[in-house]
């Protein structure tokens, strides 16, 4: 095992990787708890680490300070290049083999760590960075080994864990967007409903798509007898113009149209009316 752990994830722009949380003590005292809880409650360390989080305070001050930390991805040093190319590495700081930024050496006091990439389908995720600085145990390649097999299901789990989320975001966001539609229609409903001018929305095949409680009146019949039924199939008759024609030249050029005191039969009543087309 590893005495602590740090996560290090990709912003949305994967420009650079952010320090999201920790697992392990702080300080000495820390983790002298740790052990001393080990060995009096005769629980395991996996216990201990995984408690809820109103249990962990001695993570606290190691989280926050993960929380601060801020890789540029492409600066070439030994984090970023972890995440680029998609590999492990084994940092002897003594050595110098890999430059180490400046941030992940302060966070662990310049001493030996290893760092491994998180993938998921040959794709990275993130990396995680871990140390002994506490037992000062030197890290082996059966550590490193252990710990790529643990980051790769770590990895998958955490990338299924993003994708989920972005999928919960955008369903939330398009059923916020469906609830402003609906309220913006009703809106708008409303505002026709309560208009006393007969109202009715066609398209260019003269189709009827919605309509007012006056144009009800004005036809005689209701809306579910109206909607969804051609305008030349209603109890509406005008002679003097050729409405299909006009509806489509005002649907082609986008242009509104005014009819004046045009003669109609509607409801088998005659009315003058003036008739105003809006595309």
């Amino acid at each position: 095992g590893f005495n602590r752990a740090f996560l290090l994830l990709p912003d949305e722009n994967i420009e650079f990787l952010e320090g999201k949380t920790a697992v392990g003590p702080s300080s000495y005292e820390e983790a002298w708890k740790i052990w001393q809880q080990v060995s009096e409650e005769e629980i395991s360390l996996k216990d201990i680490l995984y408690r809820k989080k109103d249990d962990e305070e001695y993570l606290t001050e190691l989280t926050k300070r993960i929380k601060a930390v801020k890789i540029p991805i492409n600066d070439k040093k030994v984090v970023g290049r972890t995440f680029l190319e998609k590999k492990p590495f084994n940092i002897k700081i003594a050595i110098k083999e890999f430059p180490i930024e400046n941030e992940i050496g302060k966070l662990l006091d310049w001493e030996d760590f290893a760092i491994v990439p998180l993938l998921s389908r040959d794709r990275a995720v993130g990396v995680v960075i871990v140390d002994n600085h506490f037992n000062k145990r030197a890290i082996t390649v059966e550590d490193i080994n252990f710990l790529v097999m643990f980051a790769n299901q770590a990895g998958l789990a955490i990338d299924n864990a993003t994708v989920h989320k972005k999928l919960k975001e955008s369903i939330s966001s398009m059923e916020m967007a469906n609830i402003k539609l609906q309220e913006l229609k009703n809106y708008s409903e409303n505002i026709v409903e309560s208009i006393t001018s007969a109202i009715s929305v066609i398209d260019k095949n003269t189709m009827i798509s919605s309509c007012n409680s006056s144009f009800e009146n004005f036809i005689g019949l209701s809306k579910k007898e109206i909607i969804g039924r051609s305008l030349l199939k209603l109890p509406l008759k005008i002679e003097e113009f050729d409405l299909t024609g006009i509806i489509e030249e005002t649907s082609t050029k986008g242009e509104p149209q005014e009819l004046s005191k045009v003669h109609c039969i509607a409801n088998n009543e005659e009315v003058i009316a003036d008739i105003s087309i809006y595309p």
